[in-house]
């Protein structure tokens, strides 16, 4: 799972998103999720979970980091806060193997 917030993968905190900070990991030193989740997919990761923490948030959806990320990974599935038919079909139109809906 790469948590993405203002640009960045982040280390997730209990959904204490004040409390997030730049991910720091032995698996990568960068903090840019494509960096990060080609490292994961070079290692085996077939399936990446991406959360858009700024898309869920304020509904700012990245469309060009979820294409970058795509050319890196095998299947991505991603949480973008879709809230809607519509929304879910922009992703697979963009080629999101898997959009994750949140209740």
């Amino acid at each position: 799972m790469i948590d993405v917030m203002n640009g960045l993968a982040v280390h997730a905190v209990r959904g204490e998103r004040k409390a997030y900070k730049p991910l720091e990991s032995i698996v990568s030193k960068s903090t840019d999720p494509v960096e990060v989740a080609s490292i994961f997919s070079s290692i085996g990761f077939n399936y990446i979970y991406v959360a858009d923490l700024d898309a869920i948030i304020h509904r700012m959806p990245s469309w060009s980091l979820y294409s970058k990320l795509k050319s890196v990974v095998r299947y991505l599935m991603l949480d973008n806060g879709a809230r809607s038919y519509r929304d879910c079909m922009k992703l697979l139109d963009l080629g999101i193997d898997y959009v994750v809906i949140g209740s």
